[in-house]
């Protein structure tokens, strides 16, 4: 089958930009070997500018002209937009079926006659939020259940009828890579047995958590003199393990992000502590992870999935994550994952002691992500959705409107990007980046044991119709969906 894939962002020859650009460098491959034909149309940059073959099979064009560094990409001229969007409908017209990546682009008239698959791996970027409200394509992919429920609560409101559009293929971790190896890297990276690594994998950018790893870091050495001192496996020194991503070299905003970032990390007095590494392919992570004591993801970037959580503890390194987005659901207890409030520093510095100080089941955490995450079933299961649109077996499905009801009648539920913490903080919500402290609803959602409720239940709890009626606007409430 001859399959035309479209990446905003570019698909460079040799390193991923990150989880969702390695997983369709993974997917690419995994179609080359099923005997498909592939086309990639991506964005040019000044460093990826050339066609080439990434594997025999898949042709990578980055001759698309958006914006070329993340994010913002149709931050362009009108006519590269024009340009890019004419060369998407004519190479549409020669191919079976159209696979769009990381959504971002779902402009119907230019693929209106050729079936079409899409995947969303982010619901916070404006073109990956307003691409899902589109409806003219087969199937929409999404990578876990916290996605689909933030898309069936949003996109459902005005589309309802989205669940029969979308399907969920769990993000797969491959463990014949990501697994334990031995450190090997310390000297290059002038680290020694003395130190004790945390490492904070993540692109320059700041949702991701820079600050309060800082933070964090601070508090850890601090503690390190008294209460902690040789509990962290004997450790001496706090070294904070961070990447310098290779968009430094083209983008005047990367390089302003670490020099501002320097700066903070003096203001913090943690700069002794940083180690950069250099950019590197997804297959090297694993020497990173060994080298690495804990692995931080205690940002508030809304994340729909979070590979770095289970590659880390595929390599048999443990995390700590703030209960941001997914990361509230995709690892449960019990697997050498602890999760804190976000910005909750000495709850993240309690956690790193626990985890260093306790043994991983490593067989048992990898027996959990080959069962859960596994690897192939991920690619069989994108193959599936992209061939059968292609060979006709699903259309386009028609709007349909909302059934009204008398308020009473209708049920709700705590919005799938809220979630409810202790009364010192209230109601954490992932879109506002913040806690609602002291809200009219803290009270009766603390105590709510049912997953919905009903207004009337609300009413007697005390909560006023004005207040169910803000909830619902400010996205804290939504209309249970059975």
């Amino acid at each position: 089958m001859k399959i035309l894939v479209f990446s905003m962002a570019t698909i460079m020859k040799d390193v991923s930009m990150g989880g969702s650009q390695r997983h369709l460098r993974e997917l690419l491959f995994h179609l080359a070997d099923q005997g498909h034909q592939i086309t990639v149309l991506t964005n040019r940059r000044q460093d990826n500018s050339e066609e080439y073959e990434l594997c025999p099979g898949v042709q990578v064009l980055p001759i698309l002209r958006f914006k070329e560094t993340f994010p913002i990409p149709y931050d362009t001229h009108p006519f590269h937009l024009a340009h890019s969007y004419s060369l998407i409908r004519q190479y549409a017209d020669t191919h079976d079926v159209f696979y769009i990546h990381d959504a971002q682009m779902d402009y119907g008239y230019l693929h209106a006659n050729i079936p079409t698959v899409a995947s969303i791996k982010n619901f916070v970027y404006p073109e990956a939020m307003i691409s899902a409200f589109h409806t003219n394509r087969n199937y929409l992919i999404v990578s876990c259940d916290y996605m689909y429920s933030c898309i069936q609560y949003t996109v459902g409101r005005v589309q309802p009828q989205i669940t029969d559009q979308l399907r969920i293929v769990k993000n797969g971790v491959d463990l014949s890579v990501y697994k334990p190896v031995e450190a090997t890297r310390k000297s290059q990276l002038g680290l020694t047995d003395d130190d004790f690594v945390l490492l904070f994998p993540h692109r320059p950018e700041a949702s991701k958590g820079i600050v309060q790893a800082f933070e964090t870091v601070r508090e850890l050495k601090e503690k390190l003199k008294g209460p902690l001192k040789g509990q962290l496996k004997g450790k001496a020194r706090v070294r904070l393990l961070l990447p310098r991503h290779f968009d430094v070299h083209v983008s005047k905003e990367t390089e302003q992000f670490y020099t501002q970032l320097t700066q903070e990390a003096k203001e913090f007095q943690v700069e002794e502590s940083l180690v950069f590494y250099p950019w590197v392919p997804g297959h090297d992570m694993p020497q990173l992870y060994a080298i690495a004591d804990v692995t931080l993801c205690i940002g508030q970037f809304i994340e729909s999935f979070g590979y770095v959580q289970i590659e880390s503890i595929a390599c048999g390194t443990p995390v700590v994550v703030s209960n941001v987005g997914a990361q509230r659901s995709i690892v449960p207890s019990g697997y050498s994952v602890i999760k804190v409030d976000y910005g909750d520093t000495e709850s993240t510095v309690e956690a790193i002691a626990e985890l260093a100080s306790t043994p991983m089941d490593i067989t048992g955490v990898r027996q959990f992500l080959d069962q859960n995450y596994n690897y192939k079933e991920n690619l069989l299961g994108y193959e599936e959705l992209i061939t059968s649109a292609g060979k006709g077996s699903s259309s386009v499905f028609s709007n349909t409107s909302l059934k009204s009801g008398s308020p009473m009648d209708v049920s709700y539920k705590l919005a799938p990007w809220c979630y409810v913490s202790g009364p010192k903080k209230g109601i954490y919500h992932d879109y506002f980046y913040t806690y609602l402290n002291q809200h009219e609803l803290y009270s009766f959602l603390s105590t709510c044991t049912e997953e919905s409720f009903s207004q009337m239940e609300l009413v007697e709890a005390g909560v006023s119709s004005e207040a169910i009626e803000k909830a619902i606007e400010d996205g804290i409430l939504v209309l249970y969906t059975p």
